[in-house]
């Protein structure tokens, strides 16, 4: 995704660009050049104050306007194909609508109110790699009641995607769900209409719904405070009610009929801060209606807790100081599943915690702040004091060049982890989260840009100064170990433009409009 601002912005030919409203010709009164202060690279013209080349990218693109003004919706353009030029103007303007607040509530079969603890409406069709999620606000007087703002229409060009059709506004369609008290979550389709300003979500009867009741135990004695979940078993969403054991072990959760019997996996997790927590799942098949012969579930604790601190530090050079503000996880299998505890280092780079003693898995995140790198280890933690030392990332350069090998000056390089690499390559798990870690830096007059990076895969994005009229630029960078990259060219492509006008229901321009390019 490339996303700007400006009345007209450029991307390269791997990705899409953005308009606002305006016309296409260079305007020579502006004071920065429109093109960079020695114009176009060679066989490039300047267009809307973008070097553009010949064609424009080969796939559709879709637009989303993401307005300013709280009292207008948001929109999507799908499906915009270029044709033989790199310049696409969309053949009329794009109208935003007002937004439509709706009030409604969470209503059962015998029309009384569901407690509802979170509700959010989502449209159908759009962008599915980040929807337009609206969440809706509860009443402080009637908690049951809620309100939210929609779009009404997406002004949309049909398929198949033609350059000569009519922006069309199509009703949205939305799906709405809903976390409820003390029962399964909902999720369904919104039976609104543009027009309507009350909505009412109606939820299944809760007659006859299947379940799964059992008692947990732990060395034969009954546990309490276990919260109990039913996941899906292909998703991994929560699809029934929670249950928290009670002193005799006890839980019992529902799910919403279906009609059948379902195979789904049971989910406990430990919320006794006084013992280490743990977490464990069980495949099992829910009756088609009730709640089944009870189920036993033995969590074995064969192994004493014992609390552990372990220390992180960095070396510079004969001394080792303290880290602060590292992010510390310690992963264990247990028999009662994987044992998982988190936290952060204190001013002394200590972190103290409750655990099995054993083997454990080890990440540490230092701050990017630092110039320290991600790391995963193994050894063994019991009650000793444990030192831990963070390494540095490791030193990437090289140089941004446009379509003439000159150097770019100026451009903005952010560098986005995508997936991390580690010392241990036997450590890696194919389900890890990659931790959110973004490092940024410029180019100096000779193109040249230093980044110090955590080895794996990252996504560069490089985006030119605006006065230069070239794309922003997405490159992969993958390395692995601490040997520094220094071979890294980068040449910008030729833009592609894609221009337009922004207006409200009234027809008047409408500014200030974030524009992004999926």
């Amino acid at each position: 995704m490339i996303a700007a601002s400006a009345v007209f912005a450029r991307v390269g030919l791997f990705a899409a660009v953005v308009a606002g409203s305006g016309t296409c010709e260079d305007d020579a009164s502006t004071a920065a050049p429109p093109c960079g202060e020695e114009g176009c690279p060679a066989d490039l013209r300047c267009v809307a104050r973008a070097c553009v080349g010949d064609r424009g990218p080969v796939y559709p693109i879709t637009l989303r306007v993401l307005p300013t003004d709280a009292t207008l919706a948001p929109v999507e353009l799908a499906n915009l194909r270029f044709a033989d030029t790199a310049v696409f103007d969309l053949p009329a303007a794009v109208t935003l609508n007002a937004v439509v607040p709706v009030s409604g509530q969470v209503l059962g079969p015998d029309d009384r109110s569901q407690p509802v603890r979170r509700l959010v409406v989502e449209p159908v069709g759009g962008v599915s790699a980040q929807p337009l999620v609206v969440q809706g606000e509860f009443s402080p007087i009637n908690p049951t009641l809620f309100a939210f703002s929609l779009t009404p229409f997406w002004p949309t060009i049909a398929e198949p995607a033609d350059t000569a059709q009519l922006l069309n506004p199509q009703p949205v369609k939305y799906r709405v769900r809903a976390t409820l008290r003390d029962l399964p979550p909902w999720e369904d389709e919104l039976d609104w209409a543009p027009t309507d300003r009350q909505v009412v979500v109606r939820v299944p009867s809760t007659e006859d719904m299947p379940g799964v009741q059992g008692e947990v135990r732990i060395n034969d004695l009954p546990v309490r405070g276990v919260r109990v979940t039913a996941l899906d078993p292909l998703t991994g969403r929560e699809i029934s009610s929670e249950s928290y054991t009670d002193e005799a072990g006890a839980f019992a959760v529902r799910l919403w009929p279906t009609g059948a019997a379902q195979s789904v996996e049971l989910a406990f997790a430990a919320a006794d801060a006084s013992r280490p927590l743990f977490s464990h799942r069980t495949p099992v098949t829910t009756p088609a209606s009730g709640l089944g012969a009870p189920l036993r579930v033995d969590l074995p604790d064969s192994l004493p807790s014992v609390r552990t601190t372990v220390r992180v530090g960095q070396l510079q050079g004969d001394a080792r100081l303290p880290l602060a503000g590292v992010d510390v996880q310690l992963r264990r299998m247990t028999d009662a599943g994987e044992h998982r505890v988190r936290g952060r280092t204190d001013a002394a780079g200590q972190l103290s915690a409750l655990i099995f003693p054993g083997d454990y898995v080890i990440d540490l995140a230092p701050s990017v702040a630092t110039a320290l790198r991600l790391s995963r280890l193994q050894q063994p933690l019991g009650a000793e004091l444990t030192d831990l030392t963070a390494r540095p990332r490791t030193a990437v350069s090289g140089a941004v060049v446009d379509a003439d090998a000159r150097p770019v000056d100026n451009a903005r390089i952010q560098a986005t982890l995508l997936e991390a690499r580690y010392a241990d390559e036997s450590l890696a798990r194919p389900d890890d989260p990659t931790p959110y870690r973004v490092f940024e830096t410029r180019t100096d007059a000779a193109g040249q840009f230093l980044l110090s990076l955590d080895p794996g895969r990252h996504r560069l994005l490089i985006t030119p100064d605006e006065a230069s009229g070239l794309p922003p630029f997405i490159e992969l960078l993958e390395f692995q170990g601490d040997q520094p990259r220094t071979d890294l060219a980068i040449a910008l492509p030729p833009a592609a433009v894609v221009s337009g006008a922004l207006v409200d229901a009234e027809g008047a321009p409408v500014g200030s409009a974030y524009v992004e390019v999926w």
